[in-house]
């Protein structure tokens, strides 16, 4: 990805414009535990390489 050719470095311009409808597709209503972010790993189980760089099965 070429940054240097943005014509609006900064700016979010893939975001939804001010005032459009949420998207219906994202139903926040069916959430079964509204507010918590359940969606994330443990902290203690991330470990001192992080939850997205664990060493292979056998591995140190």
């Amino acid at each position: 990805m070429d940054l240097s050719r943005d014509p609006n470095p900064g700016v979010a311009d893939h975001a939804a414009p001010d005032g459009a409808e949420l998207d219906p597709l994202i139903d926040l209503s069916r959430d079964p535990n509204p507010g918590v972010a359940d969606h994330a790993a443990p902290e203690d189980d991330e470990g001192p390489a992080g939850r997205h760089h664990r060493p292979a099965a056998g591995g140190d």
